[in-house]
């Protein structure tokens, strides 16, 4: 590990990433750029389909390095340090979430297949199937581009807001199980597996458009009050879209902070 540059680090949850990288550097969130470059996920009922977070941690330019008895590096200004935050928080950037440290972004491409589009309907009837939903068959539509999106569409609202779930869980734990069979199949057929996406009556869609607004009336305030907007906590996917939203709006930028369910965004006003 090289102190004094980039170096990835995994953990069960960002936070936790966070931490180690943090104390194999011997740096403090004061004098280290973080970079949260994926999430993870704890997948079904923590039991499979679980993704580690990846962070990046950089210390900071313009510091002294100081060696503390523990022989570990440690980036330092020449001024007291500031008193901890009471709560994690670290830059995202939001164009790299997907990308690796190491070389060039790497871009996937794939050729729509059918045998993909029939595993993928076939799967989530199935799970369905087992999971007791046998009421009613929904409507399958499976549509391939850079991903492979997979909109289901129930008349029985009941039965779609089960398999929706509180906040979504329940159609996030489907999209995990669905992506790791899809991955299991397809490894040895596809040079690249696309990321399989379930959405469930559009509530995903919808819930977009409801965050788009929200951002809009959060960017209004802001320019108001020139304060900092907290927004309500929300899912990983959801973050991802604020973060994407703002990632090239010269005025604004984004960050996360929070733990767990309580994780959230905060737009701010852009430093000059």
């Amino acid at each position: 590990m090289k102190k004094n540059e980039a170096n990835e680090f995994t953990g069960k949850n960002a936070e936790e990433a966070i931490k180690k990288g943090l104390a194999e550097c011997g740096l403090t969130r004061d004098t280290a750029d973080i970079k949260i470059l994926d999430e993870g996920t704890s997948g079904l009922f923590g039991l499979m389909g679980s993704k580690p977070a990846r962070v990046i941690v950089v210390p900071k330019a313009g510091g002294v390095i100081i060696q503390p008895k523990d022989g570990m590096t440690v980036q330092a200004k020449n001024r007291p340090a500031p008193s901890p935050a009471p709560q994690p928080r670290e830059k995202h950037s939001a164009p790299r979430q997907q990308s690796r440290p190491a070389g060039p972004a790497e871009k996937h491409t794939y050729t729509p297949s059918k045998e993909l589009e029939t595993a993928v309907t076939n799967h989530l009837y199935k799970m369905f199937q087992l999971m007791g939903f046998t009421e009613e068959k929904p409507e399958l539509k499976v549509t391939q581009a850079q991903e492979c999106q997979a909109d289901v569409e129930f008349k029985d609202s009941n039965l779609s807001s089960m398999l929706i779930g509180k906040n979504g869980k329940v159609l996030r734990a489907i999209e995990v199980v669905l992506q790791s069979m899809i991955n299991r199949e397809f490894r040895s057929k596809m040079e690249y597996v696309p990321k399989v996406l379930v959405d469930i009556n559009k509530y995903t869609l919808k819930q977009k458009e409801i965050i788009k607004d929200n951002v809009n009336e959060a960017l209004r305030t802001i320019n108001e009050s020139g304060k900092p907007f907290r927004m309500a906590p929300m899912s990983p996917p959801l973050r991802k879209y604020v973060h994407m939203l703002l990632q090239d709006n010269p005025d604004f930028e984004t960050i996360s902070e929070g733990v767990d369910e309580q994780r959230r965004v905060v737009i701010k006003p852009r430093k000059n």
